[in-house]
């Protein structure tokens, strides 16, 4: 019985917190990136663990993934230094660094946050955001169309890259072939005929 093969599911990189009080929004998003067919894989203390520095941990899960998404939840209280009335919550820097990590390898970064949660400059940059309490059933509800549409764009993203990569190492393989073979032809034409290797079972005695 013939089949068509099924594409793999996207890996994602999640990047998370890893305490107990934001489980409940980081399993959240896991299970929806489940439900959209990605699977969330490499967080550093979550999925992974390694002996090696954790910049460099970090970093081999992010280039070994198709994607980042970001679950970003409240941190830090931050204050306006000149406005003492104004402040917010920020994310952990590690989703900052994971984040920027995953942009420089052009890979896309899907952020959900958490209501009440300021994402900082930088991500508004790279992408845009979905909102989403997973408190709130009729919240999830009204977006859950959005999410869906958010995870097939970044589908075919990652889709186009493996078809790009995979396109580029054919052209390597294939320029590495000619290459070779063309170095012979060079090599030979270089050498003259009496340096060619000669073809076996041709005799090299000359008959009268």
């Amino acid at each position: 019985m013939n089949e068509a093969i099924q594409p793999l599911s996207p890996t994602a990189f999640l990047s998370c917190s890893l305490r107990n009080e934001d489980g409940g929004f980081v399993n959240f998003i896991a299970r929806v990136a489940h439900a959209c067919g990605f699977v969330p894989c490499g967080t550093v203390g979550k999925y992974a663990a390694s002996p090696i520095p954790l910049w460099q941990h970090m970093l081999d899960g992010i280039k070994t993934t198709d994607c980042l998404i970001v679950a970003a939840t409240p941190r830090y209280i931050q204050q306006d230094v000149a406005d003492k009335q104004k402040t917010k919550t920020g994310i952990p820097e590690m989703l900052h660094v994971e984040s920027a990590m995953a942009f420089a390898q052009g890979k896309p970064v899907l952020v959900f946050v958490q209501p009440g949660t300021d994402v900082g400059p930088f991500l508004p940059l790279v992408t845009e955001y979905i909102t989403v309490d997973e408190r709130n059933r009729p919240d999830v509800e009204k977006k859950w169309p959005l999410i869906v549409n958010y995870f097939e764009s970044a589908r075919r993203i990652v889709e186009e890259r493996r078809k790009n990569e995979n396109t580029r190492q054919l052209v390597n393989l294939t320029v590495g072939g000619l290459a070779f073979f063309g170095a012979i032809a060079i090599i030979d034409y270089v050498l003259g005929e009496d340096q060619k290797p000669k073809r076996r079972g041709a005799s090299s005695r000359r008959f009268r």
